[in-house]
Parts: C-alpha cells; structure tokens; sequence
C-alpha cells in the first residue's frame, strides 16, 4: 500500500540527513516524504532541498515551512499535504533499519486494519543502558496498548480518515501530544506496538543523563495521568534544542 512519510524538524541538520538517506536506501520507489520545518536556523532546508533535487526520479521529497515552531502544528501541516491514505510520522532523529523492516510496520498495519500504531526503537550507537530503557519503554507501550494507548512520536502510523476524525495533534498540548493522538485514535479501531525496531537516537539521554530524563518522563507520565494533559510549562520540555 503507498503511504506517506511526514517529518517535523527544527534544526536538524546533523540527523535529518541520516533518516532521509535511510529511507532513500530502502530502495522503495514512489514514496512520498514531507518534511515541515519550523524554520530552522541551521541548514535543514538545505538538506531537504538537495535531497529532493538527488532522489526526484524515485521518489517525492517535499519540504514545507510552517509559521509556527510546534511538533503538532507542524505534524498537522504534513499530513493536510500527504498524498496518501496511510500516513507514517517519524521524527528527524530517527533511522530505517532496512527494506524489510519498513514494509513489514506498514504491512501488519494494514492486515490488522488498525486506526493507529507503533513500534518498539533501539538506540543508533548500540548503548547498553540504551537498549534496556527502549526495551522498558516498549514493555510499557505494549502493557498500555488495549488499556489506554501510549506512544512515541517518533513513530506512529495512522490513516487519513481516522486522523481527520480526531482532528489530527492537539496543538495546545505541550508535551505527550503523540499519546493524546493514539488514545484518541484507538476509539475508530485497533491500536497496536510491533515487534519490528526502529532506530532513534539517544541524543537527549546523552545531553541530560539517563536518570534525569528516566525521572522527567516518569514525573511528565504521572502528571498527565492525575491532572489531565500539559497544556502549559509547568514541565520543561523543549523542542529543536538537541542536535548535538
């Protein structure tokens, strides 16, 4: 089934040529990827342009600049400018593994006729602290998927009516906008975590430590489920500020 790839990005310059040139290697022709960015002040457009213009003849790279520096804005922005049904959003940081890989994400989607979905990551530098917090959070998002639906933006997976049902991202939310989406997204069918891994970076755990963020994520998880969603900044959680 053809499916639409939508990236948001703000200056990405050093990871959003790592995930354009894994998609390219897929070698999967007629793929349509939309970047939207929040006007970086790096070369991220550049990037997407030169990719464009290298892969025209296989596939369609469009870049999209948005007005606004919002994961969900922007995320809105690309699906309103997909060109098909099935639409996969991945984060800039994010890496395809193989061929293989990508094709079966999107094949079991359709075979189990799901409204939403994800899938289980591995760290890019093969860390084992890494690997084990992917593998806790993909325990987690498996346990929650027929209870009440959790995922990663890094990667999830919908269709074009379902997302149009729901009214796409909550834009006013701040942080776990991805999980508001599926949650809301299992109400028009299945929603499920696969087996199949993706690659994400580890840049933020890098940055700040692996127990700092561990207990930021846990604190943001708690917060959500006894106040209701994070609509303001009472926690930090920037966007574009992790490209080192």
């Amino acid at each position: 089934m053809p499916f639409s790839i939508v990236i948001p990005a703000l200056n990405e310059e050093r990871y959003l040529p790592v995930l354009l040139r894994s998609i390219a290697d897929t070698g999967i022709d007629g793929l349509d990827v939309i970047v939207v960015d929040g006007k970086s002040d790096d070369t991220t457009q550049g990037v997407v342009r030169a990719y464009a213009g290298e892969h025209a003849e296989r596939m369609s790279v469009r870049l999209i600049e948005s007005g606004k520096r919002n994961v969900a804005t922007q995320r809105n922005l690309g699906a309103a400018h997909a060109s098909h049904d099935l639409i996969v959003f991945l984060d800039a940081d994010v890496e395809i593994p193989d061929r293989e890989t990508l094709e079966a994400l999107v094949a079991s989607f359709c075979m189990e006729g799901c409204a939403a979905a994800s899938c289980r990551f591995k760290p890019t530098n093969g860390h084992p602290i890494g690997r084990f917090y992917f593998w806790l959070i993909y325990r987690f998002h498996r346990f929650q998927a027929r209870r009440k639906p959790y995922a990663l933006g890094a990667c999830i997976i919908t269709r074009k009516d379902v997302f149009e049902r729901v009214g796409g991202f909550d834009e006013t939310i701040r942080v776990n906008e991805d999980a508001h989406f599926v949650e809301r997204a299992s109400v028009h069918g299945p929603f499920r975590v696969f087996p199949h891994a993706l690659k994400t970076s580890t840049r933020r755990f890098d940055k700040d430590g692996y127990v700092r963020m561990g207990l930021r994520y846990l604190r943001i998880w708690l917060d959500r489920t006894f106040r209701g969603e994070l609509r303001d900044d009472r926690i930090k959680y920037e966007f574009g500020h992790y490209d080192s």
